[in-house]
């Protein structure tokens, strides 16, 4: 939902929730419910058009955030697009993710790891959360990642890579250490 969405769907429960305090009012009598009835017969009178164009705006209103809500969540999945001579070319962010774990597991010292990928303007944010094994050089093997990384999807997917962050979660229990 984007902010003109969340804006106007803000706008729409104020004013709904004040129409039903007006309602919750009525039946202990800080609303007279006579006079109520007699303001609104006196405004249909003159304003019936008003009427009209209020409550046809509402349906509207309704049916656009209903239809919203269906067709918000079939959005395409974000990736880049890089136009060449030939065409354009798209590289989603699951393909992405896939080369930096591919990259991850082959560095020593990471056990588990978890690949979130944000594309920029210029070039591709990532985040990597990762558990590592006992007994190792956590900055090394951090910056052995980052290296490896960067160089690999600049390599392979030619995207240039802004920012790597990892995130060491925890230390792998009870692992075997893999050996080269």
């Amino acid at each position: 939902m984007n902010s003109l969405n969340k804006f106007l769907l803000i706008l729409y429960i104020i004013a709904l929730t004040c129409f039903y305090g007006l309602l919750m009012l009525m039946p202990l009598n800080y609303v007279n419910y006579n006079r109520a009835l007699q303001f609104l017969n006196n405004l249909y009178g003159v304003y019936k058009w008003y009427y009209f164009i209020i409550l046809l705006l509402l349906i509207i209103i309704n049916m656009y955030f209903i239809i919203s809500i269906f067709i918000g969540s079939r959005s395409p999945k974000i990736g880049v697009l890089k136009s060449m001579p030939e065409g354009d070319m798209y590289i989603s962010n699951e393909t992405i993710k896939s080369l930096v774990l591919k990259t991850i597991e082959q560095t020593k010292g990471i056990k588990d790891a978890k690949v979130f990928v944000k594309p920029g303007k210029d070039n591709m944010n990532i985040l990597i959360k990762a558990l590592v094994v006992p007994d190792i050089n956590i900055p090394s093997t951090i910056k052995n990642v980052q290296e490896n990384v960067k160089n690999y999807i600049e390599n392979i997917a030619e995207i240039p890579v802004g920012e790597i962050k990892v995130v060491i979660e925890d230390i792998a229990q009870n692992t075997k250490l893999r050996f080269e």
